[in-house]
């Protein structure tokens, strides 16, 4: 019920209209949320728990805590694959970042000229799952 009363007020806040619990589990196959009055919906709302664990869990260790404050130059974006070590990630990132403003390398989607100009680097990007990194 949690999960329901949490959509209830995203969709309440969002449309500005009131929402209102429906399911209340005196019948099997209610919808969850409604607006409008019982007999008649306007809108009726199924709420499903379709939220990827590792992308939620890689939310909320990296962009959910807000940017990195660092002595960088430039506004960097890093993707990064759905299994990489975000904490890892977070720990070298100021380094790494800086190598490449060094080097005047401002993106790395061409990924075979880093690995031919610097190696060393090339290879660390890629244990970490760093897929792209863009100023």
């Amino acid at each position: 019920m949690a999960g329901e009363e949490w959509a209830r007020r995203i969709v309440e806040k969002h449309l500005q209209r009131p929402v209102v619990i429906n399911d209340n589990g005196s019948r099997p196959s209610m919808y969850d949320l409604r607006i409008g009055p019982v007999d008649a919906p306007e809108v009726a709302i199924e709420c499903v728990g379709a939220v990827d664990p590792v992308f939620t869990e890689t939310w909320n260790i990296g962009p959910a805590k807000g940017p990195l404050k660092s002595s960088l130059k430039g506004n960097w974006g890093v993707e990064i694959e759905d299994s990489a070590p975000v904490k890892e990630i977070k720990q070298h990132a100021e380094s790494l970042l800086c190598q490449l403003e060094d080097r005047g390398i401002h993106d790395t989607s061409a990924d075979w000229r880093l690995e031919l100009q610097n190696p060393v680097l090339f290879e660390q990007l890629k244990s970490l799952q760093i897929t792209r990194i863009l100023c």
